[in-house]
């Protein structure tokens, strides 16, 4: 804190200075939280919106980093119009301009066109019945709702067939972004009318904006920089941390809609947070806890300058086969520890149970994890969960289970329950040897074909599939991550007819904070000339733990009148990833674009749900029998 305050007492003087009529900083914590995190809104819009960013013309990261000291020492009447004074300061913003240039252009040329082209389903027009409302609305200034305005814009942006709604669909937008405050009373009058002004983005080049866009539509932040060698003592990058992380939520997180907590009063807390201390791991555990609340399981930290693997290599191969969730060494064994008990652990019936653990440790499968160092494994979980962006409270500790436990130390004494026995047995990490190697594919007893995704080589879908023609039945273990995207190719052998299976959003180019469904997947039918319908029984298994790929592969493929989806609902976290750099030399990677259900429905923390659910049990797990599979194969013998 000793860092902080020094630098703070100096700030406060030059900012006093620049702002001049008072002689005292505010009176509360609260007033100056409130504050900032107006700076950090007004800059997150203008940041995504206006020219003089979007085209590179000005720095935004050191526009915020003169603004916070000046606004941190401001009197909340003083807040708006410093604002609004380094808004306009920004030279011209356009808004006002391509607004009636646009519009005109749609109300002169296009919307006649559409409407004898009967093409009207595909514009939202409640707020427009005819050409004459459409323009008074225009001329008086009035703000159309964010997705009506998109909905004028479609002619600038490509949208594939499949892609329009129907008359009485309005779901092909989605707002994300909260607007709310952007009002006369939260702003003032000449703030509020200044972002009032804003229509949409020119079309322009992104070369150098704060986000451009790959060719599936996902965001892309390669223009942040990672400001690898701040000084964690120095608020104004610790807020810049916390408003470039807030703000690239707000606008281009495509699930912001579902998140349980208020993303703005988040803001808040975080800001205070941010106060608290001034090193490198409070910095990191505050920006964590902020992604906690996106409940988003595709969430990772990564140190970029010095990753956990470099430093503990002796665990790199079991974390890459984990899907571990961490920033770097320092934060980690702030909230856990560098060492990992030697064991993967599931979760069943409640409990965090050991399913492999190595040898010579005194493990068995089925032990029942109750404590660590004799701290009470629920209190363990509770700390953990604090950082880690898991889906939702009943997914928790099946989203532990594929992180592990840690230690502080190497030597660990763990309280297991065994056939009803408590037991305490000395544990040491000595490291971790894994060998996961597979076959593609097998034939199981009872002519039963099993594919084994994790194992796939390029296209070798097809060969498996011309091997396997011959089988009574077939069995694809989606618990494994595919190396070959075969949501597609599997699926011509599965899937009699073409049918949609999954509606996938993306990022509005034209106004931030608003996905548009821009993609609509159809798969199945067979169209390559070695492809033809299996007929036989298909299970599909699935478990807790089953995210991204193999959740979209089984959106496509159980739309086969055949298949079967067995086991637990999946993790729920579709959609490809983006990846956002942080100052602190740290990149967070996050869910960027969104994936839906046919009928436009929720997959996100809730997972997609099986035909059958199979759960395993201690007792299974204690005898070493992989209960899933033995169903599966029950099913397809009809037992």
């Amino acid at each position: 804190m000793r860092k902080i305050a020094i630098f703070l007492t100096t700030i406060m003087v030059i900012a006093l200075a620049a702002c001049g009529g008072h002689d005292a900083a505010p009176d509360t914590t609260s007033i100056r939280d409130e504050n900032l995190a107006k700076l950090a809104k007004v800059w997150g819009f203008a940041k995504y919106t206006h020219p003089a960013f979007l085209t590179g013309e000005m720095c935004w990261d050191e526009e915020l980093l003169n603004l916070i000291p000046i606004v941190y020492s401001a009197y909340a009447d003083d807040v708006n119009a410093i604002l609004y004074e380094w808004l306009v300061s920004l030279g011209d913003d356009g808004w006002g301009d391509y607004r009636l240039v646009i519009v005109e252009a749609w109300a002169n040329f296009w919307m006649p066109l559409l409407d004898e082209l009967q093409w009207l389903s595909i514009i939202n027009r409640s707020h427009s019945e005819n050409l004459v409302t459409f323009r008074a609305q225009i001329y008086e200034g009035d703000l159309p709702r964010f997705e009506i305005l998109e909905s004028w814009l479609l002619g600038w942006e490509i949208i594939d067939e499949n892609g329009i709604a129907n008359e009485n669909d309005n779901s092909i937008f989605r707002q994300m972004a909260d607007f709310n405050w952007i009002n006369e009373y939260y702003l003032g009058m000449p703030l509020y009318e200044h972002l009032s002004r804003f229509q949409a983005i020119r079309p322009l080049g992104r070369t150098n904006a704060p986000v451009s866009f790959d060719h599936l539509g996902n965001s892309v932040f390669t223009n942040q920089r990672n400001h690898e060698d701040m000084d964690f003592g120095d608020i104004r990058y610790r807020l810049l941390g916390l408003f470039r992380m807030w703000n690239a939520m707000e606008y281009y997180f495509p699930y912001r809609d579902i998140l349980d907590r208020d993303w703005h009063e988040l803001l808040t807390e975080h800001i205070a947070m941010m106060f608290e201390d001034d090193d490198r791991l409070s910095y990191e555990m505050a920006l964590a806890s902020l992604s906690m609340n996106l409940h988003d399981a595709h969430v990772v930290f990564l140190n970029t300058t010095d990753f956990l693997y470099s430093k503990l290599p002796r665990i790199s191969s079991f974390m890459h086969s984990t899907n571990a969730v961490f920033l770097d060494a320092d934060f980690f064994n702030g909230i856990a520890g560098y060492f990992l008990l030697p064991a993967r652990l599931a979760e069943a019936e409640g409990r965090l149970v050991v399913s492999e653990p190595m040898p010579d440790t005194g493990l068995m499968p089925g032990d029942v994890i109750l404590a660590i160092n004799s701290r009470d494994i629920d209190h363990i979980t509770a700390d953990m969960l604090r950082f880690l962006s898991y889906p939702n409270d009943e997914k928790a500790l099946a989203y532990l289970s594929r992180l592990g436990l840690w230690s502080q130390t190497s030597d660990m004494t763990v309280t297991i329950l065994r056939d009803d026995a408590r037991l305490q047995l000395e544990v040491e990490f000595y490291g971790w040897e894994t060998n996961d190697a597979m076959p593609s594919h097998e034939r199981l007893e009872s002519n039963i074909g099993l594919i084994n995704p994790a194992h796939l080589s390029h296209n070798e879908i097809h060969d498996i599939m011309r091997d396997f023609a011959d089988t009574d039945g077939l069995i694809i273990d989606f618990r494994q991550y595919p190396s070959d995207f075969i949501a597609y190719s599997l699926a011509e052998y599965l899937v009699e007819q073409n049918q949609l299976f999954a509606i996938v959003s993306s990022p509005s180019i034209s106004v931030p904070g608003v996905f548009k469904d821009s993609f609509r997947g159809y798969s199945g039918g067979v169209r390559s000339p070695e492809a033809y319908f299996y007929e036989n029984p298909v299970v599909l298994l699935m478990y807790e733990w089953t995210i991204s790929r193999p959740e979209f592969t089984i959106m496509s493929l159980r739309n086969g009148s055949n298949v079967t989806v067995m086991g637990n609902n999946s993790i729920g976290a579709d959609g490809n990833v983006t990846i956002l750099p942080l100052p602190g030399g740290i990149s967070m990677v996050y869910t960027g674009l969104g994936v839906y259900t046919p009928e436009g429905g929720q997959t996100q923390r809730i997972g997609l749900s099986p035909d059958i659910y199979v759960h395993r049990t201690i007792q299974g797990i204690a005898e070493g029998r992989d209960e899933l599979m033995e169903a599966a194969i029950r099913y397809i013998l009809g037992d």
